[in-house]
């Protein structure tokens, strides 16, 4: 997909509720400088949850376009992925996150916090994974995505797909594997 220097499309997919932590996703995109669209993806959980969220959509300045877009079935997972520039889950907990190997499946880099398992995500050139205390990091990372002109990006992308391949190759149990593999072929 192209990238333009000063533009990102961003992608959160996920149920949404509090454990997800859409609402702080939203909240780091305030500040931020350039074209930014994110695509919300996912199964409305806690309709008040959602209208919270919905309130910082709405008081986004408008070079930052937020737009809910329902859920995605499985088979159509990696497609919209593969359509993002960056996929940015915030979550305060994941046993594993699929979605998150299948981000990396579709070359869709990955800044999510640090409670999940996946780390060292900057050194492998992947993605990256913070503290969820460390807002202005978050920022700090949506800006460099967003500043990123299209050599640098493909060069994120592709490692991002070599990595996510790798795990489908030697790095998950085979029962793991044989999950993803039929979530992925669904």
């Amino acid at each position: 997909r192209s990238k333009s220097k000063r533009q990102a499309d961003i992608v959160f997919l996920s149920r949404i509720c509090r454990m997800k932590n859409l609402d702080g996703a939203l909240a780091t995109l305030v500040g931020l400088q350039g074209e930014v669209r994110m695509g919300i993806y996912g199964p409305k959980e806690d309709s008040d949850y959602w209208q919270a969220c919905q309130a910082i959509i709405d008081r986004l300045p408008t070079h930052i376009r937020v737009e809910y877009r329902g859920i995605v079935a499985h088979e159509d997972v990696l497609r919209v992925l593969a359509r993002h520039h960056l996929f940015f889950l915030p979550t305060h907990g994941e046993n594993f996150g699929f979605v998150i190997v299948e981000s990396l499946l579709a070359g869709c880099p990955v800044l999510i916090s640090d409670q999940t398992p996946w780390q060292d995500l900057r050194t492998k050139g992947i993605g990256w994974e913070l503290p969820l205390a460390e807002r202005q990091r978050f920022r700090e990372v949506l800006q460099t995505c967003i500043d990123m002109d299209q050599a640098a990006f493909s060069a994120l992308s592709r490692k991002a797909w070599e990595y996510g391949m790798n795990i489908l190759r030697e790095d998950l149990g085979a029962e793991q594997s044989s999950m993803l593999f039929k979530r992925v072929l669904a």
